[in-house]
């Protein structure tokens, strides 16, 4: 009874596990600039800007050890390059793998915030007025695939205009999510895949030294 009870515990804590959200987010804003950082749960990481780094005391100076004779590694015998057909296969393969791959992350994938902000600036009324109407279009354009493509949960996009302002600007926030569960099942499936390919790649250059090494010593004798 007892080890059903530890099992039951352990298949609960992966689950559990499994259903941490991992995030990534990159923003853009007047007030904080370019920003972007990682989510894991609650917590979130500050990838850029770096924080600065308070001064520390300097380290005292360790005396410094003689240095250890390395022995020399055993060379085995050099690995065969692929042919150039070989790695045509092999990179239409890997191709077709990744776009399968990223079809299933684009499926799995959540944008939990998707907010754009495009400043159309131009003194000129007239010229701004022209630009805004363009600036729509390819904003209306833009956003209905990218809806289609993806499960946006809160989503905005506007466009607006700046008389004070000569240059356009670009402001927005994107903030997206997956659990370690789907992360780790896309990495096992997907990777799996891959080595098959590449072992399979090997395997066939091997044969095919094997089968040339044959020929040569079937002409000799």
């Amino acid at each position: 009874m007892t080890g059903w009870i530890i099992a039951g515990a352990v298949v609960l804590l992966i689950w559990l596990i499994g259903r941490i959200p991992l995030g990534a987010g990159v923003s853009r804003t007047r007030e904080e600039g370019n920003r972007i950082w990682l989510q894991l749960g609650p917590a979130s990481i500050t990838l850029y800007p770096r924080p600065k780094k308070t001064p520390t005391k300097p380290a005292k100076e360790k005396k410094s050890k003689p240095a250890k004779e390395k022995k020399p590694k055993k060379e085995g015998k050099p690995r065969k390059p692929f042919t150039r057909e070989q790695i045509v296969t092999l990179a239409r393969r890997f191709l077709s793998l990744s776009l399968e791959a990223a079809g299933s992350f684009r499926r799995k994938l959540c944008i939990d915030v998707l907010e754009l902000d495009l400043i159309v600036g131009s003194p000129d009324p007239a010229d701004a007025a022209m630009d805004y109407g363009k600036a729509s279009a390819a904003l209306g354009a833009l956003w209905g695939p990218l809806n289609e493509a993806f499960r946006v949960k809160d989503g905005r996009a506007r466009v607006d205009v700046d008389f004070q302002q000569e240059h356009w600007a670009v402001w927005g926030r994107l903030q997206m999510t997956l659990t370690i569960g789907q992360l780790v099942w896309l990495g096992l499936r997907y990777g799996a895949a891959a080595l098959n390919i590449l072992r399979e790649t090997c395997r066939d250059t091997n044969d095919a030294e094997k089968g040339g090494r044959n020929d040569g010593k079937a002409a000799s004798s």
